[in-house]
C-alpha cells in the first residue's frame, strides 16, 4: 500500500535533511523523500534503507540540461532528443544519447550520479523547506548511487546544510560526554572525510 506522510512541524523544531536521510535509513524505509519550497521539488528515492536515485523539477537539475551545462550535448541536440523520446523512440533520455552516440554507458552513469549528488546537496541546502515521505515502492527508480554509501550521502547532505539552528538543537549541550559509536578506523573505512573531521573524530577516538 502507499502511505503518505506530510510533515507539518514548525521550523524551530523540524529536523533538517540528513537527519531525515538517516532516519529513513536506520528504519530501513522504502518510498520517495519529498522536499518542496515554493516552485521547487525535489525527490530522494529509499529502498530498504538506501539512497537510490534523486530527481528535481528545476530544470538545471535534468538530465538534459546537466548534459548541455556539462558540454556533453548542445542544446540543439537535447531539444531533438526530448522530442525523439516523446515519438517513436522508446526509452529514457539517457538511453536514447547512448544509443546515439552522444555519450558512452559508463560516461552516463557516471553524469547520473554526480547529477544525483547535486540534487541532494541543493535539497539540503534549502531554508526551511517543507517535507513529505510516500513510503512503498512508487516509480521504479534505476540504482544511479551504485558507487557511493548511503552513510556518504548523507555526510555529504550534512555538509551543506544551512540550517545551524537545527543542526546545534541536534547536537544539544556541551555539557555532555559525547563518544563514537565505532572506532576511528571503522568510520575512515566507511566515509571519506575531510582532514577537520577526520581530527575531531580522532580526538572522540
Amino acid at each position: 500500500g502507499l502511505t503518505v506522510v506530510v510533515d507539518d512541524q514548525t521550523p524551530t523544531f523540524a529536523q533538517p535533511l540528513p537527519t531525515r536521510m538517516a532516519s529513513l535509513a536506520a528504519e530501513k524505509s522504502t518510498g520517495t523523500l519529498v522536499i518542496g519550497s515554493d516552485d521547487t521539488r525535489r525527490e530522494i528515492f529509499f529502498v530498504n534503507g538506501e539512497i537510490r536515485a534523486a530527481r528535481s523539477n528545476v530544470e538545471g537539475e535534468m538530465l538534459g540540461m546537466w548534459l548541455v551545462e556539462r558540454q556533453w550535448i548542445s542544446e540543439d541536440e537535447r531539444a531533438l532528443t526530448l522530442l525523439a523520446q516523446g515519438a517513436d523512440e522508446i526509452g529514457t533520455l539517457g538511453h536514447i544519447l547512448v544509443k546515439r552516440g552522444f555519450i558512452a554507458q559508463s560516461e552516463l552513469e557516471n553524469e547520473l550520479q554526480e547529477l544525483t549528488l547535486e540534487i541532494i546537496r541543493r535539497a539540503a541546502s534549502e531554508t526551511l523547506p517543507r517535507f513529505g515521505f510516500m513510503g512503498g515502492q512508487g516509480d521504479p527508480q534505476p540504482d544511479t548511487l551504485p558507487n557511493i554509501t548511503t552513510s556518504q550521502i548523507i555526510l555529504t547532505a550534512a555538509r551543506e546544510c544551512k540550517d545551524q539552528v537545527a543542526m546545534w538543537d541536534l547536537l544539544g549541550s556541551f555539557d555532555q560526554k559525547v563518544s563514537l559509536q565505532l572506532s576511528i578506523e571503522s568510520v575512515l573505512g566507511q566515509l571519506e572525510l575531510t582532514p577537520s573531521e577526520g581530527f575531531i573524530l580522532s580526538r572522540l577516538d
